[in-house]
């Protein structure tokens, strides 16, 4: 290399000007990203998707439209039976779009009120898809029951919610409790040790053999 002097003063600038800017730069987990999209949900219960594109979409649309901020080229509406969503996007010189929707979600209300029809239940403007991580907790046992597991997730839950930083919490996968009814006749009742006819009602945290015979099982009726 002829002239690997001048590579290397340039090399070198490059690593200083490095040093000298690394301490400004950003280091943050959650960046603060400006989202320019956007969902305006109808809720229109008992309409159907054509009821509600021909009484209900045409009317949001022209709301929508009427905020300078909305790009009409990417903002389209989808209508199905007892709801219709509006997919807006905001122009990409809008800087604070915070504004913009909550400008959109306060007149949206009064939209709903004078223009929509009567039978509409709820409208929405949502805009919060941003700086949010979430985390799955999973909790099982072998030996306790699924009431004392709901218990369990209860309390874990009242705990989480102290963390000034939690947001919404959810507890799904629950298993409820069954009552199985299982009536009997003379003969089965006597091979199970019952003194006469009767029925049966338990509550079935275990497997139903456990609880009787297999000779004595019957097809039981399920309640929760």
């Amino acid at each position: 290399m002829r002239n690997n002097n001048i590579v290397l003063f340039f090399l070198i600038i490059i690593v200083v000007f490095g040093f000298i800017a690394l301490p400004k730069l950003k280091k943050n987990e959650f960046p603060d990203v400006t989202i320019r999209q956007g969902v305006v949900a109808v809720i229109y219960p008992g309409a159907t998707a054509s009821e509600i594109e021909e009484r209900v979409a045409g009317k949001v649309e022209q709301f929508i439209f009427t905020f300078g901020d909305v790009n009409k080229k990417k903002t389209y509406s989808f209508s199905q039976d007892g709801m219709m969503l509006a997919f807006v996007s905001l122009n990409n010189d809008v800087k604070d779009s915070k504004m913009t929707w909550v400008r959109m979600r306060d007149g949206l209300s009064l939209f709903q009120k004078t223009s929509l029809p009567k039978g509409v239940l709820a409208t929405a403007v949502i805009d919060d898809f941003g700086d949010a991580s979430s985390l799955l907790l999973a909790i099982e046992s072998d030996q306790r029951t699924s009431r004392e597991l709901a218990e369990f997730a209860d309390k874990l839950s009242a705990r989480l919610r102290t963390i000034t930083t939690m947001g919404n919490i959810k507890v799904v996968g629950e298993e409820t409790e069954e009552i199985a009814i299982f009536r009997f006749q003379s003969t089965d009742a006597a091979d199970c040790h019952f003194p006469r006819p009767c029925e049966i009602v338990a509550i079935c945290r275990l497997p139903i053999d456990d609880f009787f015979p297999t000779r004595c099982s019957q097809p039981p009726h399920y309640f929760r």
